[in-house]
């Protein structure tokens, strides 16, 4: 049985592991062994990455903001497709199709032709679209475009939905216009007040007939009223001859003797008889005639009263009726002319996709800078260092091992 035992002298350190194990020390130690081939491989990542970064060519972003065509609908805008439907036509068709002419030019002009990805993108919450590709600076012009041709087979693609609103909005500012035109046509606007105003001449001529009728009527009274009195006034003078007439008749019979007398008397009874008949005629006018006279005037007078009131009534009829005339003309011109406004100002601002921002370039490169780049290349080459350490130690190793077995036989 063997005892473990120690060199003099010797002595554990903190950091020491069991007997046999690795520990801190020999790592260090390994390391420190191995530090010029830690440098070289190290030194030698770094170089190649920086004759790398030295002698690239950087990539940019090419981006252009495409404003997607629209119209303007009643208080909204309306793009003539959706962004979404816009989006899938454009990186499933126009820019495989694009990307595949353009390489087709390129390759012809050149000889050559770039790697490019293009892909097509909204911009949240808006009508935008965004083009976006990267390239070298000396690529510049031909990524450009690419990007226009890209917008040019947009805009051709959209061109027939264009010209549908253009032609719809068009026809709807004709009519606007149109009509706007029948508001304020004096000639338009005159007939329907013509119209009117001659209702209400005609009406006015036929209170001015009832009122000349009415005035006629009442002279008409009057004069019936006259036509009474003196009747009432000539009765009893009437009375009076016809009892004078009655005597002397009397007075004739009694002395009655000769032819003369005879004569006498048939006059007094010839005047006599025609005052009664005359008195018959006017008791019958004042009983009778004079009350169905008046009777018949006053409903005369009645009616035409009525009438006057009806035709007045019509007239008020017709003056608020042009009122309201003129009012609805003069509103539906103030309506019509801002509905003109409004339709030309939808067509003026109809318009295809457009670049809002035309292609450009980024400020800044976007593949991995120069200082990312040689700090990854040092750890790289550092885990290649440590790689390379190990294996040449475990290549001493074994040949340490092979030697010693080799002296032992």
């Amino acid at each position: 049985m063997t005892e473990e035992r120690h060199e003099p002298g010797s002595r554990r350190r903190d950091g020491d592991t069991e007997a046999g194990g690795l520990t801190l020390v020999d790592l260090a130690l390994f390391l420190w062994s191995q530090k010029f081939v830690l440098l070289i491989v190290v030194g030698l990542s770094v170089a190649l990455a920086l004759a790398y970064a030295l002698g690239r060519e950087r990539v940019y972003e090419f981006t252009t903001t495409i404003e997607l065509g629209w119209y303007q609908s009643e208080d909204t805008a309306q793009t003539l497709e959706p962004v979404e439907a816009v989006i899938a036509k454009l990186n499933n068709s126009f820019i495989p199709t694009a990307i595949e002419r353009w390489a087709a030019e390129l390759e012809a002009e050149n000889g050559e032709v770039p790697g490019v990805r293009l892909i097509a993108r909204p911009l949240t919450d808006t009508s935008l679209v965004l083009l976006s590709s990267a390239g070298t600076a000396a690529n510049s012009h031909s990524i450009k475009r690419l990007h226009e041709r890209v917008l040019r087979m947009l805009a051709n693609d959209q061109r027939q939905e264009f010209e549908l609103e253009k032609t719809r909005l068009e026809k709807e500012l004709e009519l606007a216009a149109i009509a706007l035109e029948e508001l304020e046509d004096e000639r338009v606007q005159r007939v329907a007040r013509k119209r009117l105003e001659n209702k209400i001449g005609q009406a006015q001529a036929q209170i001015e007939k009832l009122a000349d009728s009415e005035r006629l009527i009442e002279r008409q009274l009057a004069s019936l009223e006259s036509r009474q009195s003196l009747i009432e006034a000539r009765l009893p003078e009437l009375d009076r001859y016809i009892e004078e007439a009655r005597a002397s008749r009397t007075s004739a019979v009694e002395d009655a003797g000769s032819g003369a007398d005879g004569m006498t008397l048939m006059l007094i009874s010839s005047s006599l008889q025609e005052d009664i008949e005359r008195q018959a005629q006017l008791e019958e006018a004042l009983a009778v005639n004079i009350p169905n006279e008046r009777a018949r005037l006053e409903n005369q007078l009645a009616e035409a009263r009525r009438e006057q009131l009806v035709q007045a009534e019509q007239v008020e009829e017709f003056q608020a009726e042009l009122d309201k005339l003129l009012v609805d003309q003069e509103r539906a011109v103030a309506r019509q002319r801002p509905r003109v406004q409004e339709v030309r100002s939808y067509l003026d601002s109809l318009q295809v996709s457009r670049a809002l921002i035309e292609p450009r370039r980024s400020l800044r490169p976007v593949d991995v800078s120069s200082r990312n780049l040689l700090v990854l290349a040092a750890f790289v080459g550092l885990v290649a260092a440590l790689l390379v350490a190990g294996l040449i130690s475990l290549a001493r190793a074994a040949r340490s091992q092979y030697e010693s077995e080799k002296r032992g036989r």
